[in-house]
Formats: C-alpha cells, structure tokens, sequence
C-alpha cells in the first residue's frame, strides 16, 4: 500500500518521512521522480512534488527474442547523464533450446537491459547469472560503458547463450568479457580488473573497491583503465568502513585509529575526533555525525583538515532509519535523500536536504 505523505521540514531540523511501502527496487530519477518497483515486480515512478504515481515498464519484454519469463526484475542505476536506466531482469531459456547433461539449472540466467528512464528503447545488452555477490554492474561516470558481472560472451537471446553453454569455452569461462560499450552494444574485456567477487564504486568517479578478503584487505582498480592502484592490509584484520568521501578515498576505522583510506593503498590519520558518514550528495554536501554525538547534520566537510564547514542543517532520524541503504536524489542542488529498508519491511522514507519544502516542490 502506498503512503504519500507531505514533505516535513520541523522547525530547525530536517525528519525524513515514509512516503512508499512493499518496494523491492528503488532509483532516483531526477530532482522529484523515483523509479520503484514493489514485492509483485509492478514497477511505478513516484512524483515526490505530488505524490502522483504512474505505471512504470520497459518496452521489451522476454517472448521477443524467445525467453521465457520467470518474473524477476529490479532496476539498479541511472547513467550519470540521466540518459540510460539499467535492469536486471529474470529469464529461462526454454527447454527446445538444448543444455549439456547437468546443466539444466543454467537454463535460469539475468538479462542486463538498457532503457531510458522512462522504460521506452529497452533492449537487452547481456547475459548474467546470481553468482556470490552478484550479478553487479555500475556505468562508468562518462556513461559510455557499463561494467560488471558475471557476464557471458554472447548476444543475449536463448539460442546464442544454449550454444554458448554447449561449447567447451563456454562451460567453464564464466566471465570472458566485464565492459559493454552502450554506443555499439559490443562486449569487450577491460584487462587486469578481476570483480569476479563484486566491487564497490565510488559515486562520482570511476575507482572501485575490489571485493576480496571481506574487509581485512583492501584492493583499488578503475573501471576504466583496470589494473591496481593500490593495497592495503588491516592491522589485526579488523575495521569499519564508512563510505566514500572523496573522488579516490573513503573513511575508515581501524581499531581506535580513523582516517581515510586512499585508491594508492595510503592512509591518512584523522588528526582528531571522530566522524561516521551516513551519505555523499551530489551537490558534494555530507549526511554525518562528528564526535559521537550522536546528531546527524547535513553539511560540507573539508576532509583535507577533517573538519566541518559551519553552516550544516541538523537532522532528526531514527536510529532504524539511518542504517538504511541511502541514495541521494540526482540534482544540484541535491533535493533529498532516500532510505530503503531494502532487506526488510521494503518501507522507503525520503528525507528533504533543504530547510524549506518549497524548494523542493519547484517545477
């Protein structure tokens, strides 16, 4: 059931409020429109000026090129331009498509499509599977390609993907290509960029977090350029990480020490003080709490000297709600931020990034 409720600025603080319920997928489309897509797999966008609702689907649909569907799909990005949407959709391949013996349950693979934000020129541009962490993939900040995996080397219909998998190289090489060019739709492989674990992207450039060891080791590489950049090891094995906070660096905690951790594998200590960071936005303003103190303010920070730009909004938020996956609307300035308890109740809360709601509603 959805609850629209009128955007709150209380006094001198900013609240987040419920305004969606049962959502499986969330993204933000631009300053006021969220994509969603709830527990049946009904997608809708979501005007937040209006509480307006809109029935949301790509234009293909998987009996076009012989797929059969098998109801998943959850839409993941918007490209940096606002261009091109990015899902992950669930098919099989029917069974007149022939499978080696014992590899039936590869019949059930995920289709990565593009679209438009609006769901028209949908079209699939490869094949995946749910492999460890996966299948994960993030456009590049240029939203000229799209990087990731797991990813099969073949168009992505049944009959290329069945003859594929009856081939002796496609039996046992899962990932030949990880780059897809979304000017030609062609496959290539980005060299030495090993994500066959998952990576974790920095929102506004193209470095990453290779997934490896969990958090005792830290491995950089560029979408782009692949190779490494940089190596760290935990002392003792143990560590928070807080998320990124620069271009090429994210604050971490390692025992009693904090600081940030940079893609040349170097670490730079936090001369004093402590710092959680709940959000990044794209107008470069920070959702955190200093010091402990257990109050969240929406602010610049100067990482440079670890130290707050005076000027930041305070934030009221339950301790239930800021734990939440984050995403912050696209816009400059940034509108607000949304957290969704993705792994739980599917409730979605919007928290307003201005003092005025007026701001907000403005065309």
């Amino acid at each position: 059931m959805l609850m629209v409720l009128m955007l709150l600025v209380l006094g001198v603080y900013l609240e987040p409020v419920l305004v969606a319920e049962d959502v499986v997928s969330v993204v933000p489309l631009d300053r006021a429109t969220v994509l969603l897509i709830d527990g049946e797999g009904a997608g809708y966008t979501l005007n937040l000026n209006t509480g307006f609702t809109r029935p949301w689907a790509p234009s293909w649909s998987p009996g076009e090129d012989g797929w059969e569907d098998d109801g998943y799909i959850f839409a993941t990005e918007l490209s940096p331009d606002g261009n091109h949407l990015l899902i992950l959709k669930g098919v099989y391949a029917p069974d007149r498509f022939g499978f080696p013996e014992g590899y039936d349950g590869m019949r059930s693979v995920i289709l990565v499509i593009l679209s438009r934000p609006d769901g028209s020129g949908a079209t699939p541009v490869a094949v995946s599977v749910a492999a460890g962490g996966g299948p994960d993939y993030a456009f590049t900040t240029d939203s000229r390609f799209i990087v990731g995996g797991p990813m099969f080397d073949c168009e992505p219909t049944p009959g290329a993907y069945s003859a594929l998998i009856r081939s002796d190289s496609g039996r046992f090489a899962m990932e030949p290509v990880n780059t897809i060019s979304l000017s030609t739709g062609n496959r290539s492989l980005t060299p030495d960029l090993d994500i066959s674990d998952g990576f974790w992207k920095c929102p506004y450039s193209d470095w990453v977090r290779l997934e490896n060891n969990w958090y005792a080791e830290h491995t950089f590489s560029n979408l782009v350029t692949g190779g490494v950049a940089g190596f760290f090891r935990v002392p003792g094995g143990e560590c928070r990480v807080h998320g990124w906070v620069t271009e090429d660096a994210f604050l971490i905690t390692i025992g009693e020490r904090q600081g940030l951790l940079r893609v040349d594998g170097s670490f730079v200590p936090c001369p004093s003080g402590t710092w959680d960071v709940v959000s990044w936005l794209p107008d470069g303003r920070f959702l955190y709490e200093s010091n402990g103190s257990g109050n969240l303010v929406l602010g610049d920070v100067d990482w440079e000297t670890f130290s707050a730009v005076p000027g930041g909004i305070p934030v009221h938020m339950p301790e239930e709600i800021r734990h939440l996956t984050a995403r912050p609307m696209p816009s400059e300035p940034c509108t607000g931020i949304l957290f969704h308890d993705r792994w739980g109740s599917g409730n979605l809360w919007f928290l307003p990034a201005t003092r005025t709601a007026a701001e907000l509603l403005q065309n």
